[in-house]
């Protein structure tokens, strides 16, 4: 687990929420989006398409979301 989904996990925590918004709320919410975004990169990305920008530079995300480029 990367530092910073456990940090924002934390800060949830420590804030009193019970209600768990889910990795991409918690992520998401401390400084947006990135390709280590654990729902992300699970392949669970609700909106993934508004992040086409992060899994194409990614080789892996692009396998992920089954997006071929052609050059």
């Amino acid at each position: 687990m990367s530092n910073k989904i456990s940090f924002t996990r934390t800060i949830g925590e420590l804030q009193g929420d019970v209600n768990n918004h889910g990795d991409c709320f918690h992520y998401g919410s401390f400084s947006g989006c990135d390709s280590e975004c654990p729902q992300l990169r699970r392949g669970e990305c609700e909106v993934w398409k508004d992040n086409l920008h992060i899994i194409c530079d990614d080789t892996e995300l692009m396998k992920l979301y089954d997006i071929n480029i052609v050059k």
